[in-house]
């Protein structure tokens, strides 16, 4: 496999709002929300070093994982995110309303680069936002396509302390990675058609197509923004 030299591309960019966290901090996930759109991603790593001195020396270094801080630019943010995350609200006539008390839900975001040359995913398991900036200006002689950011930190879970995970192509963990919930380390994972799709979206739920033959089936994401009914549709269920 190829050294990465550069990444580019940022693409696949996929959100899972967290619904519920138990007694002992495992997160309960609502229904994915794909991002498209996905222009930047930056990532700056939070924490401390703290040393101790003694004997006129550095005698014990003592390091803090706080997780990142970060930014997303996107070309534009999805109603899901913003009613599902952020906590809008869409009156009876389609208008989206921001209320100061509403508080944004946490959430689990992974995403990949297009141009990475081992094409390695990402994953933030616990994800906070702060409101997505709004901003526009006026048309010139060329015309550049308006972007909001979303400021965001990734903190450690709270049932295993884990921040963030990445794979590469050809890793067992790769074809797993979006679903209708985020990865799971070591879990294995089963697959079960859906009987009645009617008329879901079955990239939107986060559900898979099958090909290949018995006993060498592959999964994958379906597309599909409606339901095909020639199709069968499969939802993944870690175990």
């Amino acid at each position: 496999m190829s050294d990465n030299k550069i990444t580019y591309g940022l693409k696949n960019v996929h959100v899972w709002p967290i619904t519920g966290t138990s007694d002992a901090g495992v997160p309960t996930y609502g229904t994915v929300i794909k991002m498209p759109g996905a222009v930047e991603l930056t990532q700056d790593a939070e924490g401390s070093s703290d040393p101790f001195y003694a004997d006129d020396s550095i005698y014990y270094q003592g390091t803090a994982n706080n997780g990142y801080s970060g930014s997303l630019t996107i070309a534009d943010v999805v109603k899901a995110f913003l009613i599902n995350v952020m906590g809008e609200t869409a009156d009876s006539n389609n208008a989206m309303i921001e209320n100061a008390d509403a508080q944004p839900k946490e959430f689990a975001m992974a995403f990949e680069f297009k141009g990475d040359a081992k094409k390695r995913r990402y994953l933030f398991w616990r994800c906070k936002a702060t409101r997505p900036s709004v901003a526009s200006k006026t048309k010139e002689d060329s015309i550049s396509p308006n972007t909001a950011e979303l400021n965001f930190s990734a903190m450690p879970r709270l049932d295993n302390s884990n921040v963030k995970a990445r794979c590469e192509e050809g890793d067992d963990a790769y074809e797993n990675w979006y679903g209708s919930t985020p990865y799971t380390p070591g879990a294995s994972y089963s697959y079960s058609a859906i009987l009645d799709p009617g008329e879901a979206n079955p990239s939107l739920e986060g559900w898979y197509e099958r090909s290949g033959v018995e006993g060498a089936y592959v999964y994958t994401l379906s597309v599909d923004t409606e339901a095909d009914s020639e199709k069968t549709y499969y939802k993944r269920t870690a175990s």
